[in-house]
């Protein structure tokens, strides 16, 4: 976060604030978000190259690996359309919250 300030990376600072789920194995730091806009931001090609200088400013010289998972309404989404395609015909009701 510091070298991304330094440089004056700041949406990316940003970005990068959210992030709570890493993992570095190997030659890899992974990062695995829900988020379709970060994970957009942190594959942009410029982007994953000052990432990987930052680690490496660190002394942590890997490639940079992101993850998406789904959102709960993101799975159930394509849970209903998949029982569309079999044919099923599915109507979505929305209760109310508790």
């Amino acid at each position: 976060m510091l070298f991304l300030k330094e440089k004056k990376h700041i949406a990316l600072q940003i970005a990068c604030g959210d992030i709570i789920d890493t993992d570095l194995a190997e030659d890899k730091f992974v990062i695995t978000t829900d988020d379709a806009y970060i994970e957009k931001i942190l594959t942009a090609p410029e982007n994953t190259k000052i990432i990987e200088d930052a680690l490496a400013w660190q002394g942590i010289t890997c490639k940079l690996v992101v993850n998406r998972k789904l959102k709960t309404s993101e799975l159930q989404k394509q849970d209903i359309e998949k029982l569309k395609s079999l044919g099923l015909e599915i109507k979505v009701e929305k209760g109310e919250k508790k």
